[in-house]
């Protein structure tokens, strides 16, 4: 075998190599990684919170409704922990443990707004023992977290205070989108049951209006607060 053919057996030897070593499948952790663009069902451009109540969760999965043929993927440890863990809070204010957000908590994200500069307003329903939050984080193209805040997070365990001539309900929180803004109003209500039949609420509802900058900031504004009288729906309070 002359020069000639051994130099063309070589140089063709290593387009083989190279081209195998281009087909070669990424580092396992870099085809694995989680990113919450992987989420199978996600409400585009949310206008408000209102279907909030309709949401079907079973303790293990959470569906669109009732008729579980929508579901929502449920966050793995690290993304939860990613996500969450700067913005979820007690209802003292403190922080809750990583390790309760990796072990006793659910997340799931449920729906986004349109972009803003380079990160999307993510929103992600938060379920546990007697806990509930929605929150609002905003992740960029990198699935990095850039800002977030808990549009509520706190325990769903009955009234803030119930006793035989007063009921005092935990907030409700009702929000609305509008282009970078969030519009929230805080209701809670107030009865004072002459028997076992509670007919009336005395409702306060406090308005607030969240502002989100180009860069992430988030800015919140305290509004006009109203008080108004309802027919009891005590189940319109207790529910998330």
């Amino acid at each position: 075998m002359n020069k000639l053919t051994n130099f063309k057996l070589l140089l063709l030897g290593f387009f083989l190599t190279s081209f195998c070593a281009c087909n070669q499948p990424r580092k396992t952790e870099e085809k694995n990684q989680e990113s919450h663009k992987d989420s199978s069902f996600i409400i585009t451009n949310i206008e408000n919170l209102d279907f909030i109540d309709q949401l079907n969760w079973d303790f293990e999965n959470l569906y669109f409704d009732s008729s579980n043929k929508q579901k929502f993927k449920k966050l793995s440890n690290t993304l939860k922990i990613k996500y969450l863990k700067d913005f979820l809070r007690n209802e003292d204010g403190s922080k809750i443990p990583v390790d309760w957000i990796a072990n006793d908590l659910q997340a799931f994200i449920i729906a986004t707004r349109p972009k803003i500069s380079d990160f999307h307003p993510t929103i992600v329903k938060v379920y546990g023992t007697d806990y509930a939050a929605v929150i609002l984080v905003n992740i960029n193209e990198s699935d990095n977290v850039i800002s977030g805040f808990p549009i509520y997070a706190l325990e769903n365990s009955g009234p803030d205070f119930s006793e035989d001539t007063l009921i005092i309900t935990r907030p409700k929180t009702k929000c609305k989108f509008l282009n970078n803004c969030v519009l929230m109003s805080k209701l809670i209500g107030t009865c004072h049951p002459q028997n076992r039949e509670i007919q009336t609420f005395s409702v306060k509802q406090i308005n607030f209006k969240t502002t989100i900058s180009k860069t992430g900031e988030i800015t919140t504004v305290q509004g006009d607060s109203i008080q108004f009288v309802k027919k009891c729906e005590l189940d319109y309070f207790q529910s998330y």
